[in-house]
């Protein structure tokens, strides 16, 4: 990290921690923070551990999961994006009016 860090401390299950971020990133970081100290509060709520660093691996891997399953759907999504725009370009051209025009709605 470079000399123009901020720090930031943040404070998860009882403990403080002393993070080192870019200027630009701290509300970004304090954001991720918040979340965080949410799922683990849920977590904890939860599962029978009064661990908490089982409670926060469980918690890590629970949002790595939810992340690579967002990912998935991302990626089939900008894939069937790619087909669709593809198959348009093979079409003749053809002048469309309005009323002929197809819409796409993408939910992400």
């Amino acid at each position: 990290m470079s000399k123009n860090c901020a720090n930031i401390e943040i404070n998860l299950m009882g403990k403080e921690y002393l993070i080192a971020c870019a200027p630009h990133e701290e509300k970004n970081v304090h954001a991720a923070a918040r979340y965080l100290k949410e799922q683990t509060t849920q977590m904890r709520q939860t599962v029978t551990t009064t661990d908490n660093e089982k409670i926060l691996a469980i918690t890590a891997l629970n949002l790595s999961a939810n992340l690579l399953s967002m990912r998935h759907e991302l990626e089939q999504k900008i894939k069937r994006l790619t087909q669709l725009i593809e198959s348009g370009r093979r079409l003749p051209s053809m002048r469309r009016s309005r009323d002929d025009s197809e819409s796409l709605e993408i939910t992400l």
